[in-house]
Order: C-alpha cells, then structure tokens, then sequence
C-alpha cells in the first residue's frame, strides 16, 4: 500500500475523532460557562411599582421604604431622539435582602474575575416608558435618586451600574445621608388625642365625696353628697395625704380648657408638736359623677368620643408606623440613564475558605448535564454568589448567615437553611491550609412554596 493511500486512510479515521474531541471540547466550555446578564432562577417574581405622571411636568416619588426620587419636566426622549410629550409610566423596584436578589436574578459577581462578588447594601431598578417603548434620559440632564439603606455603609462601598443589563461598570461614589424627610415628618405628627374619661368610675378610679358643714362652708353646699373621680394631682400634698386632713378652708374652679372639670384647692394651719405653725396646701383636679338623664347624656357622648378618639389615634399610629419602617439612612446619587444602580462592596470568594459540596440530588440527576445551578445565598452580606457544578469545589464558607438553593428540572427547589449549613460546615473552625468536603441531605420544595417561604422571611418588604 502506497504512503499516499495510508496518509489518506489515517486521515478519514481521524477526523471524526478529533470532530469528537472538539465538539466534547466545546461542550465542556458550554458547560462551564456562565450566561452573562438577568437570568431569574424562578420566573420574574418581584413586580414593579408603577407611576403614571406627565413628561413635562416631572414629577416626585415617594416610597414606603423612604426612598425619594425627583424627576424633572421635560427630560425625556425616544429612541429617535425626540422629546417626549403627555403621560409616561414609571417603572421601579428595588432589592434590599439577599432573597431579593436571589429572586431578581441580577447578577453579582464581575463577569471577568469570577471571584469577585458583590455585598449590596441597597440595589434598585428603574424604567420610564410610553406606551410600552423605553424611554431614554436627554444628555446633560439627571434625575435625583435618594435610594433607601438599612445598613451603614462602611468604607469601600460604590455605586454600581449594570450596563446592558449584563455587565457592572466601574464604581462610582455615591452620598450617604439621614433619611431627614422622615424624622421631620415623625416630628410634626400630631399629639395623640386626650382620651375620653368615662362617666361610670372603673374598678381603680379614686372616689371621694366633701365633708362639709354647710353652715360654716355655704359656698361648697351645691356639692354636698356628690361623688368625685379623682383626676390629677396639680400642686402641694398629693391625694392619698390631702384625704387624711381635716381641711380649713376650701374653693372649687372651673377648668378654662374643660368646663365639666373642677380645680379643688385645700388650706389649712396645724400646729405640730412643739407649737410650731404648719401650713398645708393641695390642688387636684376632679369631675363629678352622674347619675340618672345627666349620665345617660354623657354615657352617649362618651361613646360617641371614643369612637372619635379610636379613629384618630389609629389614623396617627398607621402614620408613624409607616414612617418608621422607612429607612434610617439614605443613598443619594444621580442617574442620567435607566436601568439597574447598585451600592456595593466588591469581595473576594478566596478571602473565605473554599470547600467542596456534594448534594443527594447528583444521585438523581446530572447537574452538568443538566446544567443545575447552585445558589449560595449570603443573608448578612446581602449577596448571591451563582455557581455552576463545575465549581462546587470553590464554595465560600462565609461567616455570614449562608443558606444554599439548586433550582432543579423537575421544578422544586434542593435547599440548605443557614442553621443546617452552620452546623455542617462550622466557618470559625476551618482552616485555609486544609481541604474539605461536606454532603448535605436537602429540603425539597415546590418553586411556589419556596417564593413564598423566603418573602416570608425577615427584612423589609415593600415593593
């Protein structure tokens, strides 16, 4: 056989080994890399808040969380540039718990250097649209955006766009400041209304009547035989001592702010037992007790008080209810494009001990081939590091309260709690030097049932 013919023949059998070889080559990168961008784990389950206004008039925002925006009047274009007339919608949302972001599916690690993810400390998205098309930001021109935090922001934190809404930019710096909105306006709340005393004495009401010689005291006859609720103490001896003394001298007013209220001020001269004078003096504040029409009367204006008083304290307690769950501190910066902004703290995965993890679900199913994605869920540092199987073997174990969920085929969830990961993985006891591997046993849940646990979960929820 001639060379020419061998070389021919070598030639047709190699080449479907090496077409083999570079499709398994191609695969195996397939399998490894990460789809760049907005992938939600579970469908998009965090729905925008909406608010129509006028382009050209501009318009503010506030949100329950305290976050603030200010839009001015005619800042807006089309995509051919032109200026935008009549109603727009504005489109927002924002994340402020690792659960958050799990469910947005917004990427957290920098595309280039996979170790590298991000701690948010508050993250927000923004669109502007008419009549469903995006809307675009005039150049030169800014919107105001004072985004909420729950969180002191330490040294190192930026401000972080999602450019294309795959890749983050370069970080920026941002303002930190008091939320000053909300602590004026929990200042300027209304006192809580006085509340309604009740005609008819409760067991711990303090009654008394006046001892009185009408002879003697012919000013105080009208009040003879009528029982008083004792309401304050004003001045001089308080009641449980003034009750004890045989008064000289005694003078009932009216309140100028309530005129069914009386003002009773007592005097009188003892002598102790050296002879020397003691003058005592007290003034409380009183009302008479009712009876029969008077108290039906006033029983009926009572009811109609109280529930008076119950609206309009319940009306001031949903005011300072809300105003308190706004956040204490807020990020101020500017945006002149829409999308996602993000203030972050950029760390690296190798400052933590990497370990590997083996899950019960690899027995049933092949996570590469499937393509099974691991979320480890950082719920201190506010961060989701996404992990492919490729790279189970490079999973922090994070001090941070860390839970973990795979999304699987068959549409549950596998997941670890943070209190199962603690024990098993112990973060304070490992060691850098030392290589470790742990199996874990998961919770299977239905992707419906575990949306709804994790928004069960604590942190603010407001969108």
């Amino acid at each position: 056989m001639s060379a020419k013919k061998i070389n021919r023949k070598v030639f047709w059998v190699s080449l479907p080994l090496v077409t083999l070889m570079v499709s398994a080559f191609v695969y195996y990168l397939y399998l490894i890399s990460y789809t760049p961008g907005i992938i939600y784990p579970l469908g998009e389950k965090i729905k925008f808040s909406e608010f129509t206004f006028d382009a050209e008039e501009g318009t503010v925002v506030h949100l329950l969380t305290g976050t603030h925006i200010q839009i001015p009047g005619n800042i807006l274009i089309d995509n051919e540039g032109r200026s935008v007339q009549g109603r727009v919608t504005l489109k927002f949302r924002e994340y402020h718990t690792a659960n958050d972001i799990f469910l947005s599916g917004i990427p957290m690690q920098m595309r280039d250097d996979r170790n590298q993810f991000m701690e948010s400390n508050g993250m927000m998205e923004m669109r502007i649209e008419k009549n469903g098309m995006p809307l675009s930001i005039k150049k030169g021109e800014n919107i105001e955006v004072d985004l909420a935090n729950f969180n002191t922001p330490t040294d190192g934190f930026e401000l972080f766009y999602l450019n294309n809404d795959e890749v983050w930019d370069e970080g920026k710096p941002f303002q930190s400041l008091n939320n000053d909105r909300r602590d004026s306006s929990l200042a300027a709340l209304p006192p809580n209304p006085s509340t309604p005393i009740n005609p008819i004495p409760g067991e711990t009401d303090r009654i008394f009547t006046l001892a009185i010689d009408s002879k003697k005291s012919i000013n105080l006859k009208a009040w003879e035989n009528v029982n008083f609720r004792f309401l304050e103490d004003i001045e001089g001896l308080e009641f449980n001592d003034a009750v004890r003394i045989n008064w000289d001298n005694t003078t009932i007013s009216r309140s100028d702010k309530d005129k069914n209220l009386l003002y009773f001020n007592f005097n009188c001269t003892l002598r102790d037992n050296n002879g020397n004078i003691i003058k005592h003096f007290s003034k409380i504040l009183a009302e008479p007790l009712l009876s029969g029409k008077k108290l039906e009367r006033a029983m009926k204006q009572y009811d109609k008080d109280l529930k008076l008083y119950e609206k309009e304290l319940a009306k001031i307690e949903q005011e300072r209810t809300r105003l308190e769950n706004e956040a204490a501190l807020l990020s101020r910066f500017t945006v002149n494009e829409f999308g996602i902004f993000n203030i972050d703290f950029v760390s690296k995965l190798d400052e933590s001990v990497l370990v590997e993890l083996d899950f019960d679900f690899e027995n049933e199913i092949n996570p590469l081939i499937n393509q099974v994605m691991l979320y480890v869920i950082l719920e201190d540092k506010k961060g989701v590091v996404k992990l492919n199987a490729s790279d189970w073997n490079k999973v922090p174990a994070s001090e941070s309260e860390t839970s973990l969920a795979a999304v699987l085929p068959d549409g549950t969830v596998a997941f670890v709690d943070a209190d199962s990961f603690k024990k098993k993985v112990a973060p304070e006891s490992l060691n850098k030097s030392f290589a470790y591997k742990f199996y874990f046993k998961t919770q299977r849940i239905k992707y419906e049932n575990f949306v709804e646990r994790i928004n069960s979960s604590a942190g603010p929820k407001f969108i």
